[in-house]
């Protein structure tokens, strides 16, 4: 029975108007957008979505107005995932069959998705620091049949800000220099130089031996120069490229450090609105 009562609430997929597709075709062709609709891999999306705690921007139906919440699990067997309990203003609202607008940082990229809740379950208990308990709840909704995208690069770029030391050291004229660091992430590198590159040893193809420093994070690096870029009024160098490091550990504590930025980001964006 059970069964039975889950393939009667299923939603249907959307049918797409021609305006839709036309304007679908013309966001795919001129400004790089992804529709994915695949099914395993739109769980797959949810899945990575719930591990990393992303957080997740919530329009209810038609409203203009944003809630915050994340993904804290995905049922991969029926297709469905949970949204950990929202603001009382927007919990009032909630109930089966509600439409839900999403979008948030999935596989480091801002993506988009509607989703249609199930049901409405009561979640953990909570304790409050005066040992009273609270009830709590989470909201079901079923797997997207569509999410959007626009793929730029792989990874999650962090554009380092004024109030975070981020920077990259190379050997110019026997001595290691800071360099600007323009964006970072784990698949690549963004520079700004003030001198022309072979003054530190970088030329386009070419290898050379950096160090990179974040906070208290310091580790030796090898970058692989892949585009460079010299200013019209001739001010500096823009270049871009891969790089690796020569100890692997170092690769995933700069992938949690550009995580934590990742979601310091989109929680400071989500304030704003």
């Amino acid at each position: 029975m059970k069964k039975i009562l889950s393939k009667i609430s299923e939603p249907k997929r959307p049918i797409k108007s021609a305006n839709i597709e036309r304007a679908q075709a013309r966001k795919i062709k001129e400004e790089g957008w992804i529709f994915l609709e695949e099914r395993p891999a739109l769980i797959g999306k949810m899945v990575r979505a719930s591990r990393s705690k992303a957080m997740v921007a919530v329009k209810i139906d038609q409203s203009k107005k944003e809630y915050s919440t994340i993904v804290i699990d995905v049922d991969r067997e029926n297709g469905e995932y949970k949204l950990d309990q929202m603001e009382d203003s927007a919990h009032e609202q909630i109930e089966e069959g509600t439409v839900l607008k999403m979008y948030g940082m999935v596989d480091g990229v801002k993506s988009f998705w509607n989703g249609v809740v199930t049901r409405v379950e009561q979640g953990e208990e909570l304790v409050s620091k005066s040992g009273k308990t609270h009830s709590s709840w989470v909201y079901v909704v079923h797997c997207p049949f569509e999410m959007s995208y626009v793929q730029r690069r792989t990874s999650y770029r962090v554009a380092p800000g004024m109030h975070r030391t981020v920077k990259a050291k190379f050997e110019s004229y026997g001595e290691f220099v800071d360099v600007e660091i323009r964006d970072i992430s784990t698949a690549g590198i963004g520079l700004w130089l003030f001198r022309e590159p072979i003054n530190y040893g970088i030329a386009i193809k070419a290898t050379t031996t950096g160090i990179l420093i974040w906070d208290l994070f310091k580790a030796e690096f090898e970058f692989k120069c892949i585009w460079i870029h010299q200013t019209k009024q001739g001010a500096g160098w823009r270049l871009g490229g891969t790089f690796s490091f020569k100890d692997e550990k170092n690769a995933a504590e700069l992938e949690r450090l550009i995580r934590n930025i990742e979601m310091e980001q989109l929680r400071s964006k989500d304030k704003r609105v």
